[in-house]
């Protein structure tokens, strides 16, 4: 199983960046505002190929992606897995292992230093830093309305990423990430590929109306004297917090 990380797109917008046109290093500019501002759901599709041009995926996930961009907080299921991040905690829950994983990571509620202003301000500025680090960039407008920039990075474990994005929300509608080396993903070592994973994002709603508790972690866990416990719908889960 491929790592969650690549569901988090603005980590992979600003480590991917190369040399690239201006109108496209803007429009990737506005993609990490976008999802620094706006509030959106979506559905999500996840599908991993054993090569970069199978047709059929080895595995597929289906599940739903939420952004509550201004307050920072994420909310996202996929298959047996869901998560929440905040700038105070990240929540995991697998329903097939029946664990729940809890990080606090901000104990002083007055701590500002990581406000939406302030990321913003840092994202632009590693923009423009990590410029040097893509051997190559092609763009072209892959349907209308939808732009698509493929980046060829220079180090690390992809050989290509692609992303389609729309125009007027610069809102991400597909990733792609096709790997470098050679993987056994089949548990057969003579049938081994350079794999593909495909991530899609559907059906999107922009500013919708969240609930109080969409990204609360008290939905699973309570709080009492500083400890935290179960609620009793998961009493047969097993939780960790660090």
């Amino acid at each position: 199983m491929f790592s969650m990380k690549y569901l988090i797109v603005l980590t992979l917008i600003i480590c991917s960046l190369g040399s690239i046109a201006q109108v496209q290093k803007d429009d990737l500019k506005k993609i990490n505002q976008a999802y620094l501002k706006t509030s959106f759901t979506s559905d999500v599709t996840y599908s991993v190929y054993k090569n970069g041009t199978d047709l059929t995926p080895l595995q597929t996930e289906k599940g739903y992606y939420k952004l509550n961009g201004k307050e920072l907080k994420t909310c996202m299921q996929l298959g047996s897995i869901f998560l929440i991040n905040t700038p105070d905690f990240s929540l995991t829950m697998n329903s097939e292992n029946k664990n729940i994983y809890f990080t606090r990571t901000r104990t002083n509620k007055t701590d500002k230093q990581d406000s939406g202003s302030e990321i913003a301000k840092m994202v632009l500025e590693m923009v423009d830093t990590l410029l040097k680090y893509n051997k190559g960039v092609q763009y072209k407008e892959f349907s209308k309305g939808i732009g698509e920039i493929t980046f060829y990075p220079s180090y690390g474990e992809h050989e290509k990423i692609r992303i389609r994005y729309n125009r007027s929300t610069f809102l991400i509608t597909e990733l792609e990430f096709f790997y470098k080396n050679m993987q056994d993903l089949t548990g057969d070592s003579g049938k081994k590929g350079k794999p593909r994973l495909k991530i899609t994002y559907s059906n999107f709603i922009v500013n919708p109306a969240f609930t109080s508790d969409e990204f609360a972690y008290t939905r699973f866990i309570s709080e009492k004297d500083g400890k935290y416990m179960l609620k009793s719908a998961y009493s047969g889960y097993k939780l960790t917090c660090n």
